[in-house]
């Protein structure tokens, strides 16, 4: 994930669901931006702003 630091080797646990339902994946609890995010919610202000990092980095139609 281009917007948090490195995500590899975080350890997580993922949660089969029946149903074609999405698994559930959860991250440990760790000091990584990522998993504090998941565990302790994230503020409407931190929610759009990861909007606009990640609108701003998809590539345009002038660009394909």
């Amino acid at each position: 994930m281009a917007i948090y630091r490195s995500t590899l080797h975080l350890k997580t646990h993922v949660y089969l669901r029946d149903d074609g339902i999405r698994p559930q994946i959860e991250l440990d609890e760790t000091d990584h931006l990522l998993a504090k995010e998941q565990h302790g919610g994230i503020s409407i202000e931190r929610a759009l702003e990861l909007v606009h990092l990640v609108e701003n980095a998809r590539p345009t139609d002038d660009s394909l």
